[in-house]
């Protein structure tokens, strides 16, 4: 048996009107299945999300209305950016795995050594994207300079690292 319903009345602004309407919930079309919608999602989030996919999940849907937004601007201006659209695809990625390490993991330093290592696998794989890039001299970038710019600067870092390293472990033989 379907749980009761109860009638409700809101009187809202016309702002509010409208960006009721702009909200997009799968299979939602009037105002009245938004606001149902939105009852839905805050006690969803109330029932706390749990686990790598359902905060990818998530995370991706929050990030949907800016991404369509840049989306569109990039169409409209006639531009595009690989960094951009890599960013994308890596930050709910790297935001799914820590928080879901939040509710999914022990305290001890064994699950603390897994987080690390995640982060790290997810971050090295970003800059070896980014890194890959500068094969094609950042042309599909915004501003290919200022990108290479800040990536020459990580790179002399980068060098500088690895000469220390070198000098370490020559000591250290």
């Amino acid at each position: 048996m379907p749980p009761k319903t109860v009638p409700f009345s809101v009187r809202i602004t016309e702002d509010d009107a409208e960006f009721l309407s702009r909200l997009d919930f799968k299979g939602a079309k009037t105002p009245s299945d938004r606001f149902r919608a939105l009852i839905a999602e805050r006690r969803a989030a109330e029932n706390e999300i749990e686990g790598y996919q359902a905060w990818f999940d998530e995370i991706t849907r929050l990030m949907g209305p800016a991404v369509r937004k840049v989306r569109a601007d990039e169409q409209r201006a006639g531009v595009s950016s690989e960094l951009v659209t890599r960013s994308f695809e890596w930050l709910p990625d790297l935001l799914a795995f820590f928080l879901s390490y939040t509710a999914d993991q022990a305290e001890n330093a064994e699950d603390l050594a897994e987080l690390e290592r995640g982060l790290t696998e997810r971050i090295s794989r970003m800059m070896d994207v980014t890194l890959q890039m500068g094969a094609s001299d950042f042309r599909l970038c915004y501003e290919p300079e200022a990108v290479k710019s800040r990536i020459a600067s990580t790179m002399e870092l980068s060098a500088l690292m690895q000469e220390i390293m070198t000098r370490k472990q020559e000591g250290d033989q």
